[in-house]
């Protein structure tokens, strides 16, 4: 009997520790993880981080790459902290730059890319160095991230490695795509070279054309390559159009929407919507109606909210609300006429997503939600307490997305309650809805 008694006090002691154990909070959770998890929990947990937008760790993960000596680690929290723009770990990327034959070439790759999105003191000197080599393992990374965050003088250097060094047609890519991020016209003649040479590949002619587009010079290269005999660079020349004034332009976009190439009618969408051409909407109606490619229609809705006017505005409505366009392209007609026409459509779309959370179309719903999420307008509060108030998590995503985007501070008890959720995913958009709104948690 006493035996019994002692195996049971044992079941239930490991049963408490086990309970006290789940009850730890999941930011706790994380900390541990961030102090002695592996490359694998490490990544995963990067990876929630940011689906779910949080920052609450960075301190944490900072001073994680200054202590680890795990390459993998390292490479994914430069990873990370480039694709955020995330400052602190600027002296740490460019001592492993200058130490990179002691490192493992995935970590110098990340730490390269961390220095050309930060752009740090010191940055145009190492990538220059590594450039310089003409050769070697980053010698492609180093071009790409130059081009990101250097300036005038960089770009006249990468045009003096382009005549001196001969790189291979490789690095030559890599410097046309950087010179067009470059953004100084002093690398036009070069570019247009690039562009109208015969022994010019395609995919450098579409790189060309991107980069004179980004510089904003160039157009008689660009209307040139209007008749290449290849068709892919014939898009990325209608497309390259957007930036460049004039009615040879406007021409050439016009006559695009004719081209039998998807892509060039995509192009010439886009180019529509960035050159504001109000003679083009009825171009951009019929492709968004009748264009056997979904590409192309969704770019021709894209480019009607950009022009704006009634016309372009009808269009969107008919599109959106003709059930035969399918839930994805109403999707996208959704969010071009929340981001070009939000005061007129945003009731709209609110009875529409209603319409399919009470029909269980789910996909379709979600998608309107998302969309009404990145909006701001004073006609969204109500939904936004419907669907903070649902049992649908998802629900309450979008509701705290809502309130995020436009301050709604008429909800903020039931933001509280949010917080305490044990879902962290959920709990800390809260935290962070409470912030935007200047409000405690307690």
């Amino acid at each position: 009997m006493k035996r019994a008694g002692f195996f049971l006090a044992v079941i239930f002691g490991v049963g408490a520790v086990l309970a006290a154990a789940e009850e730890i909070p999941e930011a706790d959770r994380r900390r541990e993880t961030v102090k002695f998890g592996t490359d694998a929990e490490i990544l995963g947990l990067v990876t929630k981080l940011e689906a779910e937008k949080a920052d609450y760790l960075d301190g944490e993960l900072l001073a994680l790459l200054d202590s680890t000596g795990n390459p993998k680690i390292k490479e994914i929290l430069f990873s990370l902290f480039a694709r955020r723009k995330l400052a602190g770990a600027e002296k740490r990327a460019l001592r492993v730059i200058a130490e990179r034959d002691e490192e493992k070439r995935p970590v110098v790759e990340a730490a390269i890319a961390y220095v050309g999105a930060l752009a740090p003191k010191g940055a145009s000197e190492s990538l220059r160095d590594i450039i310089e080599e003409t050769e070697g393992p980053y010698l492609s990374a180093a071009i790409r991230a130059l081009g990101l965050s250097g300036g005038k003088a960089d770009a006249e250097f990468l045009m003096d490695r382009w005549e001196k060094d001969s790189p291979t047609e490789a690095v030559q890519q890599e410097i046309v795509i950087a010179l067009g991020e470059l953004g100084y016209d002093t690398a036009t003649g070069l570019l247009e070279d690039v562009v109208e040479a015969e022994d010019s590949k395609p995919v450098r002619k579409m790189a060309a054309l991107e980069s004179l587009a980004k510089i904003g010079k160039g157009l008689e290269a660009v209307l040139a390559a209007l008749s290449d005999a290849d068709a892919n660079v014939r898009a990325s020349a209608v497309a390259a159009l957007g930036p460049f004034p004039g009615a040879d332009a406007d021409r050439a976009v016009l006559d695009a929407f004719r081209d039998s190439f998807y892509k060039a009618r995509a192009g010439a969408a886009k180019a529509a919507g960035e050159r504001r051409l109000e003679s083009a909407v009825p171009y951009l109606r019929y492709r968004a109606e009748r264009d056997e490619v979904a590409a192309v229609r969704a770019e021709s809705l894209r480019a009607l909210a950009k022009i704006g006017g009634e016309e372009a505005y009808q269009a969107l409505l008919s599109v959106f609300e003709t059930p035969k366009t399918g839930e994805n392209l109403q999707v996208v007609a959704a969010e071009a006429l929340l981001s070009g026409f939000s005061d007129k459509s945003v009731g709209k779309i609110v009875l529409a997503a209603d319409s399919a959370r009470e029909k269980k179309r789910t996909v379709y719903a979600n998608g309107l939600l998302k969309a009404l999420a990145a909006t701001k307008s004073s006609g969204l509060e109500d939904l936004a307490g419907r669907l903070l108030a649902s049992k649908d998590i998802v629900d309450r995503h979008y509701g705290l997305d809502i309130v995020i985007a436009n301050t709604f501070g008429a909800h903020v008890d039931k933001i509280r309650e949010l917080a305490k959720e044990k879902n962290e995913s959920l709990a800390g958009k809260a935290r962070a809805a409470l912030a935007a709104l200047g409000a405690a948690a307690e």
